[in-house]
């Protein structure tokens, strides 16, 4: 008997919802962002529902390659739920793996200086990220080629969310639209409103009808979690190698 989809958006929501249950809360962060070392750091964030990214990470490696590993480990993630998504919902879904590197790619199209990891990573590998003429090239023959129609005169998130749209069903228009204000925080001139963002993201996750809702709101969740790790990470990692410089 052939699934349907409003049962595998069920299955994939429960899914979500226990990994939801196990998500750092503000005194976890507390007790993470209180550790000034590295190593009592990861030691405590393994602990968490953080474990399944870190578990394999040592004090000792360099910053650059656990950034490509979340960012591996993202798509990998990405991919698994792809797996269970219903085929309608599949493209919609999909065009969200973009969003983690979308800064990279508007620094080269705008002929900007790209970070070092660009180079090694997973999403931009064996693209010409040292010359923006030829990454736009690469970048329109590939499945990402939407994203330029809306690229002129406009931010990245905003070019983004136009060739979302176009990803959507024409009959789910009015759930997409549901999505706009969290566009609009993403999109905040005066920085990423952090609060005002997780509070939309686990309105979609509670949405209690079969949708991919649910979905979107685990990513983007997952996606602030990851970012918050990161800058931990980050902080920690140059602490210690002052203090290194230092003694």
């Amino acid at each position: 008997m052939a699934i349907t989809e409003r049962t595998a958006l069920g299955y994939m929501r429960a899914r979500i919802m226990a990994r939801h249950s196990r998500r750092p809360g503000p005194e976890q962060w507390q007790q993470l962002e209180n550790c000034r070392n590295l190593d009592a750091f990861l030691q405590i964030a393994r602990q968490t529902s953080l474990n399944p990214w870190i578990q394999h990470f040592e004090a000792g490696e360099a910053p650059d390659s656990w950034e490509r590993s979340l960012r591996q480990d993202w798509q990998a993630y990405l991919a698994q739920l792809l797996r269970w998504t219903p085929a309608r919902w599949q493209d919609v879904l999909a065009w969200t793996g973009i969003l983690p590197v979308l800064p990279a790619i508007a620094a080269i199209l705008n002929q900007q200086v790209a970070p070092e990891w660009v180079r090694r990573d997973y999403f931009l590998l064996n693209m010409s990220t040292g010359d923006h003429e030829q990454f736009r090239m690469e970048l329109a023959a590939g499945p990402w080629q939407r994203l330029l129609q809306y690229w002129q005169d406009r931010n990245p998130v905003a070019a983004w969310w136009e060739a979302w749209r176009d990803c959507w069903p024409k009959n789910e228009r009015v759930l997409l639209q549901s999505l706009a204000p969290g566009i609009m925080l993403l999109s905040h001139s005066a920085g990423l409103p952090t609060a005002a963002l997780e509070r939309f993201l686990c309105h979609l996750l509670r949405d209690q009808h079969a949708s991919i809702l649910p979905v979107i709101g685990h990513l983007g969740l997952l996606a602030m979690d990851l970012r918050r790790l990161r800058s931990n990470l980050q902080q920690r990692q140059v602490r210690e190698r002052l203090e290194e410089l230092a003694a």
